[in-house]
């Protein structure tokens, strides 16, 4: 804490002397991750940094966030107060509201499941105009490629030992489908990078979303890699159906769902990889060959489970 309140009175020093509630995180050895975040005075919150990756990516986000705020004020983001690099950390207005768990979009009345399927097509369409892109780059933010939690070697190489021998075979031959996937053109649109439940900021009365949060892997590349979570933002695939088809009418653009399943594949088996090597609990107190059922359903449901 005096740490904190030391920097922000190099950079914010109205509120170094505020009350500040440090929120919890999750403790891991990964020097990307050093990182945390706090709320100051109910009125504003904080993320902080002390490693130099961590530092970069919160400097990333400062930089894309601050020239969202001014080439799409009609963006739902964080507004910046201050953006530092040294020390690192950035300040935005709080947003009341709270994260969407996959249980609370399951059981949405049809009225606000409406508006959060709207809210997030819009926002995506939005996000993915050629002309944002081009805004934000014009603004001197430099945007690489974003990196799911793993890519196939790795999977092949050290996601076998984690299940057994017929989901061995399965996940082998996801591998060797996703790297045919993916290996096809793609348009480049600036991507969120991590647009999962708890980066949304939503109000469960009506559905809407205030806001989406932590641009901190924010890139540019293949539009279907921002609906990489939502196949499993619910208990059924019916909200990624949903958002997708609302995204075509707001903007045009067809999302194949063969490239959302190829990187939801990356994403949901690497998530189960690293946190299993880390010893960090699968959320919901999954193991990875449940993962790998879960994963069997939800191909099935899109229309990719003939593998």
């Amino acid at each position: 804490m005096p740490a904190l309140r030391d920097a922000l009175a190099k950079v914010a020093p109205e509120l170094a002397g505020r009350p500040i509630a440090v929120n919890e995180r999750v403790v891991t050895s990964d020097p990307r991750f050093f990182q945390g975040s706090a709320v100051i005075d109910s009125a504003f919150v904080v993320k902080f940094a002390w490693s130099e990756p961590a530092a970069r990516r919160m400097a990333l986000e400062g930089a894309v966030l601050t020239a969202l705020g001014r080439t799409a004020p009609d963006l739902a983001i964080p507004e910046v107060v201050v953006a530092s690099a040294d020390p690192a950390l950035i300040v935005t207005l709080r947003i009341r509201g709270g994260p969407l768990t996959s249980e609370a979009a399951g059981r949405l009345a049809e009225g606000p499941r409406r508006c959060l399927v709207g809210d997030l097509a819009r926002f995506l369409a939005r996000l993915h105009e050629r002309g944002t892109l081009t805004a934000v780059q014009s603004a001197g933010v430099t945007l690489d490629p974003p990196e799911p939690q793993a890519d196939t070697a790795s999977l092949r190489l050290r996601f076998p030992r984690l299940i057994d021998r017929a989901q061995r075979e399965l996940v082998a031959r996801w591998c060797d489908w996703v790297d045919v996937v993916l290996a096809g053109p793609a348009e480049a649109v600036l991507l969120h990078g991590d647009l999962h439940g708890h980066n949304l900021v939503w109000d469960s009365a009506t559905g809407a979303v205030r806001a989406v949060a932590d641009f901190e892997t924010a890139g540019v590349g293949d539009p279907a890699y921002d609906f990489r979570y939502l196949p499993a933002q619910a208990p059924t695939v019916e909200v990624f159906r949903d958002v997708a088809r609302a995204y075509t009418t707001a903007c045009g653009r067809e999302i194949a769902p063969e490239r959302v399943m190829a990187w939801h594949i990356r994403t949901a088996l690497g998530d189960a990889l690293w946190r299993s090597e880390a010893n960090v609990a699968l959320p919901g107190g999954g193991t990875p060959s449940s993962w790998v059922d879960e994963l069997v359903v939800r191909m099935a449901d899109v229309g990719c489970g003939t593998l």
